[in-house]
């Protein structure tokens, strides 16, 4: 073949290595220049979390979601209906096995912690079937670990799928785990977005979780 050929050939079998994560697929394409990073590339749908602390103590913890996204939406509102029923992670018999009139099962995971008298920690995250593991690590990293809630949230996560324990960015021997590992060598929105709050006696501390562009404020 001539250096056409070649070509083809290096293009067909990039293309069959991309990833088949969405996360990470998205990732490789702007490595290849071919996707940009902007407010119109952010993905509109998923998963996401919010907290609320007012000045008395009182607190929510909210997890929302559209899954996948209809692309249906409410007339005269900016409100999409959701698509649960395309949601992988949600359908653990397969697509199409949802029955009538049964609720559908979920791994979203708002979650309040009261730690001691004086201390609580509110959070949660998207992610669909990541979410209560993500939202294990970050508990045990500020009350075993005794972490701030921001090197919490910035500490490397891992979750176990596929016969492959993902993760993010933590340097293990080989023969330390019984199973195959991929480090993904940075933060990723895959690992959750765990925005938080964080209560000690009067002192309150928030971190939006950058892995989803999170933001948190404390006011007066």
């Amino acid at each position: 073949g001539d250096g056409y050929d070649m070509q083809m050939a290096n293009v067909i079998e990039r293309i069959y290595k991309l990833s088949k994560k969405r996360d990470r697929l998205r990732e490789e394409l702007i490595e290849y220049g071919i996707y940009s990073v902007s407010d119109n590339a952010v993905k509109r749908g998923g998963t996401t979390h919010f907290n609320i602390v007012d000045k008395e103590g009182m607190a929510i913890s909210v997890t929302v979601s559209n899954g996948e996204g209809s692309g249906i939406w409410v007339p005269g509102t900016e409100i999409q209906l959701n698509n649960m029923l395309g949601e992988e992670a949600l359908m653990p018999n397969g697509f199409n096995s949802w029955k009538i009139d049964q609720r559908l099962m979920s791994m979203m995971s708002p979650t309040i912690v009261d730690y001691a008298e004086d201390q609580s920690l509110i959070l949660g995250t998207g992610g669909a079937g990541r979410i209560p593991y993500i939202v294990a690590q970050v508990v045990d990293h500020v009350f075993t670990r005794g972490m701030s809630l921001s090197d919490a949230i910035n500490q490397s996560r891992m979750f176990y799928h596929d016969e492959i324990l993902e993760i993010e960015n933590l340097n293990f021997a080989s023969d330390e785990l019984k199973s195959d590992y991929n480090n993904w060598g940075k933060p990723n929105m895959y690992f959750g977005g765990v925005h938080s709050i964080l209560m000690k006696g009067s002192h309150i501390e928030a971190i939006g979780d950058s892995r989803r562009y999170g933001h948190a404020y404390v006011g007066e």
